[in-house]
């Protein structure tokens, strides 16, 4: 009876441990989020350096508006058509907290943009960073005039680059807005259905980070382009410890379901 009962004992404490254990290490897996992804909230929990608006499924005209990707809001960041408004790079770099050498990486020559940051706390290595995104321009295609597009991930002491979206020369689908902004775009309208996937970006260090997008002028500002950015979203991997958690918890429930069988 005293060995049955102690065994009893051991297995409910065994559990206990094990559950406190997943809830705790689950936890510290979602702590990293990405709050308003979709700007339904406009630019709530975002900051903002330049020209940057919240748009609806009404921006652009038909046949070939651009809808956002997720609910019915959307951001825009955009060049200012040579009118005060945008920002300096070497201002931009500072904002998105990267170098100016990277927004001008692979002979890229920036000269004034629009960037949106938010600031992510505990990332894991192996969280995965999704969003959709479409590069809008009136600029022709020209390896000179190259307005273009990059998402910026930045962690203090580790990662600081500029992941290239989109140019001049990606954009290539008739695109009318009413407000005459912008000529063509880089998101085909007759993918609206079904959504186009996501790009993604991996983290290969854990932490702080700031991530960001910002859209340039190359060489001139003579011509706008923006960027529309929706359903921003991160998804956390396990860590070893939460998943070892699980095996336990799986563990003495087969000891325990065994033990009533016996």
């Amino acid at each position: 009876m005293k060995t049955a009962f102690l065994k009893t004992r051991l297995l409910k404490t065994s559990l206990s441990l094990c559950f406190a254990w997943v809830v705790l290490s689950s936890s510290a897996c979602i702590a990293g989020t990405v709050l308003n992804g979709s700007f339904e909230g406009d630019y709530t929990d975002w900051s903002t350096l330049g020209i940057a608006t919240i748009e609806t499924p009404r921006f652009g005209v038909d046949p070939n508006p651009a809808r956002p990707f997720d609910g019915v809001k959307q951001a825009l960041i955009r060049t200012a058509d040579g009118v005060v408004g945008d920002d300096t790079v070497a201002n931009l770099a500072s904002f998105l907290k990267i170098p100016v050498s990277e927004i001008n990486a692979n002979g890229r020559d920036a000269i004034r943009g629009s960037g949106v940051t938010q600031v992510v706390t505990n990332i894991n290595v192996g969280d995965k960073l999704s969003f959709n995104w479409n590069f809008l321009t009136s600029q022709t295609a020209s390896l000179t005039f190259n307005d273009f597009a990059v998402l910026s991930i930045s962690r203090a002491g580790g990662t600081q680059s500029a992941m290239f979206l989109a140019d001049t020369s990606t954009a290539a689908t008739p695109f009318a807005f009413s407000g005459s902004f912008f000529s063509r775009q880089s998101r085909d309208p007759n993918l609206l259905s079904p959504t186009p996937p996501p790009t993604t970006f991996t983290f290969t260090e854990a932490g702080d980070y700031t991530i960001g997008f910002g859209v340039f002028n190359a060489t001139d500002s003579s011509f706008p382009s923006g960027l529309l950015i929706d359903n921003i979203s991160l998804t956390a991997v396990p860590e070893p410890t939460a998943l070892a958690g699980l095996g336990l918890v799986g563990l003495a429930l087969t000891l325990r379901r065994r033990r009533k069988e016996g």
